[in-house]
């Protein structure tokens, strides 16, 4: 290897190891102080939100025939007795008779007709539904939960989190299911940050299954249609307002369809995550709290510029390889030794690892004008 092909390979894996550790040693911060976080339905609430707080349970659907009568048992079961609550289905284009068989189901149950409606859009889209929900609830809370998102005691969970007037929005945490794998480990280590973060301030990324915010606080807000992400979107634009956006441990879901999809959706999420943390940078500007700033910084390092400093760092990495000597061992040698070791013998070097090969295919496939914008329920 030629002196400057080693100095520039040198350098590379030097700068791509420095922007990993930021985002590496704030997960262990957090992860340090887990054993100090309380719920916070343990600080908040005392039921006087079951009284008389509106409240709307929203399903966005589109070709949910199968998943339907499921969720809308749930949702029933959960809303029957609290008059203040009301159920709004809006359906996007579905082929497969979910509409119908949503007013069917509805017609027969125990909840009154002015307490629920059902609206047919002509144009696709998870954030569209959104917006149409955003723009025609306009007060008191709005609960979002997805067709294949099962869950128990979320509404008085979520009543008693929200009387803490300064959250906007919320979301539960979703409970994986399965034996442990390469998803497992990022999601486990993603929630131990989003848990530290709501603790006292925000956090940026929420779960999009199970969420809730305040319809005034986000008065007159659009989501880009274009992205998804809509649960980054709302949690980002609370904290443009100052408000807080969180994540409750005591809301607790599950996903149904379990693991069939894996790849593909965290494709899809990861690419409308990343366009729209790239959307609000110019939120360090604004006057938000210097912690909610961190948040957000590390958020960004996490999805956009780690995947690529450790595409780099393992494009470099065959400069050194291939003039590995066990008796002449560098300070590059021992960097790749340590990486790789991390990678593929640590939970949390195999959550590093998934995160990385799922963002870079997103961004890649964006760079070659691939979105994945269009709502297609489990993709």
């Amino acid at each position: 290897m030629c002196v400057d092909a080693e100095i520039v390979a040198t350098w590379a894996q030097f700068l791509s190891l420095c922007m990993i550790s930021l985002p590496v040693m704030y997960w262990f911060y957090c992860f340090i102080n887990q054993k100090k976080f309380r719920r916070q339905k343990d600080i908040v609430g005392n039921g006087r939100y079951e009284e008389f707080c509106k409240t709307t349970v929203f399903l966005p659907l589109r070709n949910e025939y199968e998943n339907v009568k499921r969720k809308l048992e749930q949702v029933i079961s959960e809303i029957k007795t609290h008059s203040n609550v009301e159920l709004l289905i809006i359906e996007s284009m579905s082929s497969d008779g979910t509409r119908e068989l949503c007013a069917k189901i509805m017609e027969d149950s125990e909840i009154a007709k002015d307490r629920w409606e059902i609206l047919s859009l002509e144009k696709i889209g998870k954030t569209v539904a959104v917006n149409e929900a955003i723009e025609k609830v306009r007060e008191g809370l709005v609960i979002m939960m997805d067709a294949d998102t099962e869950s128990s005691g979320w509404l008085t969970e979520i009543w008693s989190s929200m009387e803490d007037e300064k959250i906007a929005v919320l979301s539960g945490l979703e409970v994986e299911s399965g034996s442990d794998n390469a998803r497992k480990a990022y999601k486990k280590n993603s929630d131990i940050i989003r848990m530290s973060e709501s603790e006292n301030g925000s956090t940026p990324v929420l779960e999009g299954g199970l969420i809730c915010w305040r319809a005034k606080a986000l008065s007159g807000f659009r989501l880009d249609e274009s992205c998804n992400a809509d649960d980054a979107q709302l949690a980002i634009e609370g904290i443009r307002r100052g408000y807080r956006s969180v994540t409750v441990s005591g809301i607790r879901f599950r996903d149904t369809r379990g693991g069939e999809y894996d790849f593909r959706r965290s494709a899809r999420r990861s690419q409308g995550l990343s366009r729209v943390l790239l959307k609000n940078f110019d939120i360090l500007k604004k006057n938000i709290k210097f912690r909610d700033k961190i948040t957000y910084m590390n958020a960004l390092f996490t999805y956009i510029v780690v995947p690529w400093s450790v595409f780099i760092f393992c494009f470099v990495s065959p400069y050194f390889l291939i003039n590995f000597d066990l008796r002449n061992f560098s300070m590059q040698d021992s960097w790749n030794l340590f990486f790789y070791s991390m990678v593929f013998l640590s939970p949390q070097g195999r959550a590093l690892g998934w995160g990385t090969i799922v963002s870079l295919f997103s961004h890649t496939v964006f760079l070659f004008g691939k979105s994945y914008s269009i709502w297609d329920p489990g993709k």
